[in-house]
C-alpha cells in the first residue's frame, strides 16, 4: 500500500488546515495509507476523527522563525521519514513546506509535492528576511516534482520571484463545501444566530473571519469599523477567529470606544450560519492566496469588500460582486462597507451576483 504524508505547521482554522482534512478523508477513502505530521490546534480532534488516518506530532514546528526550534523540527521530520519511508509527500504552509521537502529530499521520498497557499515573503518585511525567504523558497522548490498554487497570482509571484521550474507548477484553487453554507443560507434563523452571537438582531452586522495575525490584518479592520461607525452609527461588528494579536485587538478596541459595537466570537464552528446572518464580509489581509472566506460568503449571498491582493482579485469581481481596495486602504474600505449599509439594493445584487 502507498504510504502517503501531509505535513502542515499548525492544525488550526484555515484554509490550508481544511484542505489537508479534506485531502487525508479523500486520500484514505481512495485506500491509501495516510498520515498528517503537524502540531496540535483547534482542528485536532477533526484530524484524529479521520478513521485510517494517523496523526504525527511535530513539537517543535512553530509559525514563529526560531533557528534552533527550527532545527529540532526538522530532525524530527528526519526521523518520522527514516522510520516510515513515504512513498509520496505533500507538504502546506512555509515553514512546514521548506523543512518538509528538504527532510523527504534527504530520504529519497519519490515524489515531493507543495501547495503554497501564499508565500512567506511579502513587501512588508525588512529587504533582508524577504530575500532569505525567498532563498529558501528556491531550494525546496528545487528539490519538489510538482508545485500547486490556489490562484494564477499566486504562481506568477512564485514564477516572478524565481522559485521553481515553471513547468512543475499548476493551479488547483482551494476547494470549501459550498452546499453547506448554501444551506445556511436558505435555512438560518438570522435573529436567533444574531442573539445567540451577543449581537442585536435589528442592526445590521459587518463581519470579518480569520485568523488575528499580521497577515490579516486585524487592527486595519478596527480603523475601518470606527470610520463606519462615524456614519452608521447603529452599524455592529463581528470578528470570528483568534491569534496572537487578539490583546491588541482589545487595546486598539478600547482607544476607538468601539467595546459596545465590537464583538469578538472566539474560534467557531457554525461559520456557514454566522455568514449567513451577516450584511457584509470585510478582509483586510495585507497578502493572500486565496482567501476560503470569499466564495463562503458569496455563497450566502453577501457581498464582500476586500484588499486587492493575490488570489482575492480573482474571487472578487470589483463593483459587480464586492468591492476591492488597496491593502491598508482603511477609508477606502469603509466607505465602500458605509455604501452598502445605506444602499440595501446594492448589497442584495452584489450578494446575489456572488
Amino acid at each position: 500500500m502507498k504510504r502517503i504524508l501531509l505535513i502542515v505547521t499548525k492544525l488550526e482554522l484555515g484554509g490550508a488546515q481544511q484542505i489537508v482534512l479534506s485531502t487525508a478523508k479523500a486520500l484514505v477513502k481512495k485506500g491509501f495509507e495516510v498520515e498528517i505530521a503537524t502540531t496540535p490546534g483547534i482542528l485536532m480532534d477533526e484530524a484524529l476523527s479521520i478513521a485510517g488516518c494517523r496523526i504525527r506530532i511535530i513539537p517543535h514546528m512553530e509559525r514563529t522563525p526560531s533557528p534552533l526550534k527550527d532545527v529540532m523540527a526538522f530532525l524530527e521530520l528526519l526521523s518520522l521519514m527514516r522510520i516510515r519511508r513515504y512513498h509520496l509527500v505533500h507538504t502546506h504552509g512555509s515553514k512546514a513546506g521548506i523543512l518538509g521537502r528538504l527532510a523527504a529530499w534527504v530520504y529519497r521520498v519519490p515524489v515531493i509535492i507543495h501547495t503554497y497557499h501564499g508565500f512567506s515573503f511579502h513587501g512588508y518585511q525588512p529587504w533582508y528576511e524577504r530575500w532569505l525567504y525567498i532563498a529558501l523558497e528556491r531550494i525546496a522548490a528545487g528539490v519538489s516534482t510538482k508545485l500547486i498554487a490556489v490562484s494564477e497570482a499566486t504562481m506568477r509571484k512564485g514564477i516572478a520571484y524565481g522559485i521553481g521550474d515553471p513547468s512543475k507548477y499548476i493551479v488547483i484553487r482551494g476547494g470549501t463545501r459550498i452546499s453547506d453554507f448554501i444551506r445556511a443560507y436558505l435555512s438560518v434563523d438570522r435573529r436567533k444566530k444574531r442573539m445567540e452571537l451577543g449581537l442585536s438582531p435589528d442592526r445590521p452586522v459587518v463581519c470579518m473571519v480569520a485568523c488575528f495575525k499580521p497577515q490579516k490584518s486585524p487592527l486595519d479592520f478596527l480603523e475601518m469599523a470606527h470610520i463606519v461607525s462615524s456614519e452608521v452609527p447603529e452599524a455592529q461588528f463581528l470578528m470570528v477567529g483568534d491569534g496572537v494579536l487578539r490583546p491588541a485587538i482589545e487595546r486598539r478596541a478600547r482607544e476607538l470606544g468601539l467595546e459596545d459595537k465590537l464583538f469578538l466570537a472566539g474560534w467557531r464552528w457554525d461559520v456557514p450560519q454566522i455568514m449567513a446572518s451577516i450584511d457584509v464580509l470585510v478582509l483586510t489581509s495585507l497578502w493572500e492566496g486565496l482567501p476560503l472566506v470569499i466564495p463562503q460568503a458569496m455563497a450566502c449571498g453577501k457581498p464582500v469588500v476586500a484588499t486587492r491582493v493575490d488570489g482575492s482579485e480573482e474571487a472578487v469581481i470589483d463593483g459587480e460582486t464586492g468591492f476591492l481596495v488597496r491593502p491598508r486602504d482603511v477609508e477606502g474600505a469603509a466607505k465602500a462597507v458605509i455604501r452598502l449599509l445605506q444602499d440595501s439594493e446594492l448589497a442584495r445584487r452584489m450578494g446575489e451576483k456572488g
